[in-house]
């Protein structure tokens, strides 16, 4: 009977770390949700009494969209936009995984592993929202191009891309919250 009371005290975790934890998993439920919801949208604009077309891609499209014979230059922004954003998504992850760390071992090395893991994960999730605005401006460069007919087209970003970014941000904060206060 011994064994199995310090079985269930080695598995505990504090109330204030379970706490993060949590945050930070449903912050990485939002990005998910964010990558998968409206990223990025080209509006394309006809001649005066023409029907607008808006086509919303999701971060997801986007990345499979890429590899259709698109221009190197958008290819580009492409890639580093997919790099950036699932960057953020694996070290919201990591987080959770020293937070426990850091609870159950108190090892200063833990602490100063989420940090960085914290400080990164802010860092990439800016540059998610600048890897967007860039992709949208190659984008429009490349494809928004005014024709014969009077059409030109636009693309900027969407909800999608804000939600899966401050939520990356708030997991990293988060996770820099923890690692100053465990």
């Amino acid at each position: 009977m011994e064994n199995i009371k310090k079985k269930k005290n080695k598995l505990k975790i504090d109330v204030f770390s379970l706490i993060t934890v949590i945050i930070i998993a449903v912050a990485i439920v939002l990005m998910v949700v964010g990558m998968s919801i409206n990223w990025a949208k080209s509006v394309n604009y006809y001649d005066i009494g023409s029907d607008n077309r808006i086509i919303s891609y999701s971060f997801f499209n986007i990345l499979v969209r890429a590899g259709r014979g698109i221009p190197a230059e958008v290819g580009s922004a492409v890639g580093q936009l997919g790099a950036y954003g699932f960057l953020a998504l694996v070290l919201a992850a990591a987080e959770i995984v020293f937070i426990i760390l850091c609870d159950k071992f108190k090892l200063k090395l833990y602490k100063i592993i989420l940090a960085v893991l914290s400080v990164l994960c802010v860092v990439f999730s800016v540059l998610v929202i600048i890897a967007t605005n860039s992709f949208c401006d190659v984008a429009s460069d490349n494809y928004g191009v005014v024709s014969a007919f009077g059409n030109y087209g636009s693309y900027s970003d969407e909800a999608g891309m804000w939600l899966a970014a401050v939520s990356g941000m708030v997991s990293g904060i988060t996770g820099a919250f923890v690692s100053a206060n465990i």
